[in-house]
């Protein structure tokens, strides 16, 4: 789990409410310029780079009410940079959220926060393939914030039980 920016900094704080409430859609440029900067400080290109062919990034997705009143998926915005920078493909379609839960930023507790994204997350039962998309692959799980844990494990425990090999997580900000 990685995470280049802390929510403690009032500055980071602002700037992810506005792109994840504010529809500033054009925020996941510098803030993916940020991760990947990060990612290459920590030598991410050079770890992956003998397991490429197995590697995919998969976003935590959004329900998909929230979605379209968002307009967008902020974790599909950032995985897109990250797909293009490192060439390793973004399968966005794989896992899906089938309940629409509270929003984990309204939830304080962190066990409520866990009973909450309880059983949220599924594979994707449409489209050509999704379990063979993921079977024996080494996942790289993005979202934009971190703070629980709670939606990164749900995530991850739904792509392993569906044959996923092994699965890491990268955020924006880590709180």
């Amino acid at each position: 789990m990685g995470s280049p920016l802390s929510h403690s900094d009032k500055s980071v704080k602002k700037i992810i409410h506005a792109f994840k409430y504010q529809h500033a859609k054009e925020i996941a440029s510098p803030l993916s310029e940020i991760l990947i900067e990060f990612l290459n400080k920590n030598n991410f290109g050079k770890i992956i780079s003998e397991y490429k062919s197995r590697v995919i990034f998969v976003p935590v997705p959004l329900y998909n009410f929230r979605e379209r009143e968002r307009g967008f998926n902020q974790a599909i915005e950032i995985g897109n940079y990250l797909s293009e920078y490192y060439k390793i493909p973004l399968e966005e379609k794989v896992l899906i959220k089938h309940k629409n839960t509270e929003p984990q930023a309204d939830v304080k507790n962190k066990e409520e926060r866990e009973k909450n994204i309880a059983g949220a997350f599924s594979i994707n039962p449409t489209g050509s393939d999704p379990v063979g998309l993921i079977e024996n692959k080494i996942v790289i799980l993005i979202d934009d914030v971190y703070t629980s844990g709670a939606t990164m494990r749900e995530c991850a425990l739904t792509l392993r039980s569906a044959g996923a090999a092994e699965v890491w997580g990268i955020t924006i900000i880590r709180e």
